[in-house]
């Protein structure tokens, strides 16, 4: 079978849909030596085009400029993957983003959904965006042959608001998400802290500043922790995103500058060896189609408060504390009590590596590979 990958709006930045495309195509290349397998990438993703190895695997190079143009990259997508696919003689074309050919195709079509957050969150999205999404996916809902989900919450969201019928469910597969066991590199502590102005100990988030992440209300939750006497720096990771300076306004509010680090967007060597180093990873967000900093301090064997709601539950299992996002007082208290109850800090810890098993590169390469098959028959 031959199986095109659309790489192609991949970000270049180790987050979210990056690292599953990452890993996703290191998976293949280890469980499949049997397919062939052809890799849209963009010509100026070097990190990415040395992925590919195997020697079943090939890397069609696309001309980067047409993705920074809307129209260009809207016609490679509806006219050139479609010649693509017929120049290579394509079986099955696999899109890992909310995008693919809508054109009747003699390819299986696959896409891989991440969430719902432009239906969930409109208000974070301007209405060109919001009206496109909805509409795309309402086409691939009803035109793909199978679809990927990343979470079993990914799933039921989207089957409840594209009302799929129950004889159709069975397009909709669960493919759980997985991120290599992170490794601490080599360090001199004292040289980092001094160069990201650290002080330990302190609480971490990791994750794009936006709205739904939830920060403010962190930030909330924090200043009851310093006012409760406890003397611990809030460290923020991450890139700015969607309306990022209501966070550095309400840490202003709360007087809160000296207490609160932000370090931007990090390598990945530079976020394990903080997260190695943490006396709790917080994660509150509002929601998530999966969660993948989460599994991270997981598999990192750090304590863990993240919220009881979306997909978050189900990454977590019983290896985190578990809080309401949208209560305040319900996040500062399990901070307080996380950083108190040994017990409690013990108990979660034990549960790590049980809950880390449920997330395997492996797996999720082999279940994409029985949906491909599935496809293929």
């Amino acid at each position: 079978m031959r199986v095109l990958i659309d790489f192609t709006q991949i970000p270049k930045q180790k987050v979210g849909v990056g690292i599953y495309a990452r890993n996703l195509l290191k998976g293949l290349q280890q469980a499949d030596k049997n397919n062939n397998y052809y890799c849209l990438i963009q010509d100026d993703d070097n990190e990415l085009i040395g992925l590919v190895q195997s020697n079943n695997f090939y890397v069609i190079r696309i001309n980067h400029v047409i993705y920074r143009k809307f129209l260009l990259r809207i016609i490679f997508e509806q006219i050139g993957i479609p010649i693509l696919c017929l120049l290579k003689k394509i079986h099955l074309v696999h899109s890992l983003h909310y995008s693919y050919p809508l054109v009747p195709l003699r390819a299986q079509k696959v896409i891989t959904i991440h969430d719902l957050i432009f239906v969930k969150f409109p208000h974070y999205h301007i209405w060109i965006k919001r009206l496109y999404f909805r509409f795309f996916l309402f086409l691939l809902s009803r035109l793909t042959h199978q679809i990927i989900c990343v979470s079993s919450f990914t799933r039921n969201d989207f089957i409840d608001f594209y009302s799929i019928k129950d004889y159709k469910q069975d397009r909709l597969n669960v493919v759980l998400l997985a991120v290599e066991k992170p490794v601490v590199p080599p360090h001199d502590w004292e040289v980092i802290s001094k160069k990201m102005n650290l002080h330990e100990p302190y609480l971490l988030y990791i994750g794009t500043i936006e709205p739904r992440k939830n920060i403010q209300r962190l930030i909330e939750a924090f200043r009851t922790v310093i006012n409760a006497g406890m003397k611990y720096q809030l460290v923020i990771v991450g890139k700015k995103g969607w309306m990022y300076s209501t966070v550095f306004k309400r840490i202003k509010e709360l007087n809160l500058k000296d207490n609160v680090n932000f370090c931007g967007y990090l390598s990945d060597d530079e976020k394990y060896i903080l997260l190695s180093r943490a006396a709790i990873f917080v994660y509150p967000s509002l929601y998530e189609g999966f969660g993948l900093p989460v599994l991270e301090a997981i598999q990192m064997k750090v304590p863990v408060i993240t919220s009881n709601t979306s997909s978050l539950q189900e990454v977590a299992g019983n290896a985190a504390l578990l809080i309401n996002p949208v209560n305040t007082d319900d996040l500062s208290e399990a901070i307080l009590r996380l950083l108190s109850d040994s017990l409690l800090k013990s108990k979660l810890l034990a549960n790590c590596d049980e809950q880390a098993k449920r997330f395997s590169i492996t797996t999720m390469a082999i279940e994409t590979i029985k949906i491909y098959e599935r496809c293929g028959r």
